[in-house]
């Protein structure tokens, strides 16, 4: 049954071909189907064959292969543990980007290899417009909708080998190797853009949001630091926020 831990053991494989790969299937006289469990969930099988059709049959006593699934069921679940810890440790919990402390691992990564490879990085510090109208208006509920709608959107616009975080608040930080400054000011406009046409939709009514940007843009020859390049990001974006009509 599906909730079963019990081993099944078949000598006649013809029913359960599928579960073997193809190519293998001429050679394979006998099968062992090992539960795996997690939390008390069904959640897939070992399978093991054979060439000796005597090797799993039936009635044969199956102690030790269920003793084989139960610790591959328990390393099954380790694994899933130590990723859900790294989940937590480098993912924001509401929108899914990577945080600000995977951020500042990453950074440091991509100056290195914009060095190493000599092609320029860039840096995109957001911040929303008049996000503390959205929570005042509608609510902290509300304004968790509208930074998971933000956070979507924006990850569309990127491509893979850019990196997307959730800064602090209502700040994001994209990270675009290999892009230059004009090249990335046309992806913060695109960005914009996509916002004003795409509002988020908070109880029926459209929300349009803004934000604020500020770029620093890299060659891989002016030895440039982390911290250098968030200031300078954080710098621009307050420069732009002061420029703007009250």
């Amino acid at each position: 049954t599906e909730n079963s831990d019990t081993p099944v053991l078949r000598d006649n494989i013809r029913p359960l071909q599928t579960l073997v790969p193809r190519h293998l299937r001429s050679r394979i006289r006998s099968l062992a189907i090992l539960p795996l469990q997690m939390e008390g969930r069904l959640i897939g099988a070992l399978i093991l064959g054979s060439g000796d059709v005597t090797r799993y049959q039936p009635e044969m006593e199956s102690f030790f292969l269920h003793q084989l699934a139960i610790k591959a069921s328990a390393g099954l679940t380790s694994i899933w543990a130590r990723e859900q810890l790294r989940l937590l440790a480098t993912r924001d919990p509401l929108t899914g980007l990577r945080n600000r402390r995977d951020m500042e691992a990453v950074l440091g990564q991509e100056l290195g290899r914009s060095q190493r490879q000599e092609q320029p990085l860039a840096l995109l510090f957001l911040d929303l417009d008049d996000f503390k109208t959205v929570n005042d208006t509608w609510g902290h509920e509300a304004g968790d909708a509208c930074l998971v709608h933000v956070a979507r959107r924006m990850q569309s616009l990127v491509r893979r080998d850019d990196s997307l975080f959730r800064f602090a608040g209502d700040e994001f930080i994209a990270l675009l190797p290999g892009q230059t400054e004009e090249r990335t000011e046309q992806i913060a406009s695109r960005m914009q853009d996509d916002l004003k046409s795409n509002p988020v939709t908070i109880r029926g009514e459209a929300v349009s949001v803004s934000f604020s940007y500020g770029i620093a843009c890299i060659r891989p020859e002016t030895n440039t630091t982390t911290e250098e390049l968030l200031r300078l990001a954080d710098q621009r974006l307050y420069e732009m926020k002061r420029r703007a009509p009250a």
